[in-house]
């Protein structure tokens, strides 16, 4: 497989999500030309599921994290040399039908990244309305000491360009500070941004989270922090 160029490729970091990799996967399919799954050192059957589904499986034996997952998916996924890399997560939150909304500004070369956003007039989610004020907080965090001027700075579901993807290489973040990490990296280096309505899901997923949404919440504010606190030293 190895020997072939796919243009489109999805890369979908799991960890213990038997229940619903298969419907994931199944439905992603559809509407990209590759599919790599790096599971993160599942104790479940994700990685047999995966399997069976004939798509490209790399596995961490212990859980390493989104962040590590993700950069191992990129390098993974650049041995097929796409002109799109597409993140969305394992758990059933992203809707695979909106993938569509991320090609086309990539392929039309007007775009090197394109963000999935839970808060434009046309977006649609069931979050609940603690979580979603916990977003809006970590948003405003983030809007305001990185100057990152879109709505939703922490949605996964995203697409790169080839300049998009060369901004991987310089991720060092394992956890979940990938996302803001990526975005850090986006406007440093001067990348085309544009953000798209999408559908994401909450209710009757029961795994929707791998950590206390509260303590991920102050994980992610402490790393914007560091960030700015880094920003500062540089300018000063």
């Amino acid at each position: 497989m190895n020997n072939q160029n796919y243009d489109i490729i999805a890369v979908i970091p799991a960890y213990n999500e038997e229940k619903v990799i298969n419907d994931v996967i199944s439905k992603t399919k559809l509407f990209v030309d590759l599919v790599i799954v790096c599971d993160d050192g599942s104790t479940d059957n994700t990685s047999k599921i995966v399997h069976k589904n004939k798509v490209v499986l790399i596995r961490n034996f212990q859980k390493m994290g989104k962040g590590y997952s993700l950069k191992w998916l990129f390098k993974e996924a650049e041995k097929y040399n796409p002109k799109v890399i597409i993140t969305l997560d394992a758990d059933g939150q992203h809707d695979p039908n909106d993938i569509p909304k991320f090609i086309t500004p990539i392929l039309s070369n007007k775009y090197d990244l394109v963000i999935g956003s839970r808060f434009l007039y046309d977006s649609w989610t069931d979050i609940s309305y603690i979580r979603n004020f916990g977003l809006k907080i970590i948003n405003f965090l983030h809007n305001a000491l990185l100057r990152y001027p879109y709505s939703d700075s922490q949605c996964g579901f995203r697409a790169f360009g080839k300049k998009g993807i060369n901004i991987m290489h310089n991720c060092k973040e394992n956890g979940y500070g990938i996302e803001t990490e990526q975005l850090i990296l986006a406007m440093k280096h001067g990348l085309r941004m544009i953000e798209v309505a999408v559908k994401v899901k909450y209710r009757d997923l029961k795994n929707t989270s791998k950590m206390n949404f509260i303590l991920h919440g102050f994980t992610l504010v402490k790393f914007i922090l560091i960030n700015f606190i880094k920003n500062l030293q540089v300018n000063i």
